[in-house]
């Protein structure tokens, strides 16, 4: 059963914030109670089903459109960049690579098992000084939607404001056998 880490649904609503106090409301309050209670009363460390992840990823596809779900994704990467789970990978990319999008991008893979359990994986295919081509294989149902690729690519784009620098993570036509192409590209320093 595809999974992912309650840490991150916990900061993912949080980052509901970042949308404003009455469009997180309404949010929230499409979201069934039930699942609402699931994620809060959850462990940070516990794993829960990646379906929770993709609701509340359509939900806000729905109230806010693909620009607030860039938004919505950015701040939650953030908040859990600044977590339990995702903060030591940013602290051990950036002692070993060095604070550069290349150097982040390069351990976005593991950021994806911290985050994700048996729900496919990122792969890094190609890479170059202000290029990084990842394919999401091997994904669920849900995860292979729109709403969820779009704010995996909206995530990732907070890669470039801790490095501080300009840049975008475009979707692109898939390869066979991907679920999804995501390309980040950045203006270097």
């Amino acid at each position: 059963m595809p999974e992912m880490r309650a840490d991150q649904l916990k900061e993912n609503l949080y980052a509901l914030l970042a949308l404003g106090n009455e469009t997180a409301s309404r949010i929230l309050a499409d979201m069934p109670p039930q699942h609402l209670r699931r994620i809060e009363q959850a462990a940070r460390t516990d794993w829960l089903p990646v379906e929770l992840g993709v609701l509340l990823g359509e939900l806000i596809w729905r109230h806010v459109g693909p620009e607030g779900m860039r938004a919505w994704s950015r701040a939650a990467l953030r908040r859990s960049m600044a977590g339990t789970i995702m903060g030591p990978l940013l602290d051990t990319a950036v002692r070993l690579l060095g604070l550069s999008p290349a150097g982040l991008f390069k351990m976005a893979p593991q950021g994806w098992r911290a985050a994700f359990r048996d729900a496919g994986e990122l792969a890094i295919v190609e890479s170059g000084p202000a290029t990084i081509v990842m394919d999401l294989q091997g994904l669920p149902e849900g995860m292979s939607r729109e709403p969820f690729v779009a704010g995996i690519a909206g995530a990732l784009e907070a890669i470039f404001e801790t490095c501080k620098v300009a840049g975008a993570v475009q979707l692109a036509p898939p390869p066979p056998g991907a679920g999804a192409r995501l390309i980040a590209t950045w203006t270097p320093r």
